[in-house]
């Protein structure tokens, strides 16, 4: 956690939350390029 500058878990459950949606978010985007009319 150091390396990163974080200095609690809670800081890395909440940076790795948003890095989930964040990666959800693009998967879903690139699932419905072919769905755009």
């Amino acid at each position: 956690m150091r390396l990163n500058g974080q200095r609690s878990r809670e800081m890395v459950a909440r940076y790795g939350a948003s890095a989930t949606d964040e990666r959800a978010r693009e998967a879903h985007h690139q699932a419905a390029v072919g769905d755009r009319h």
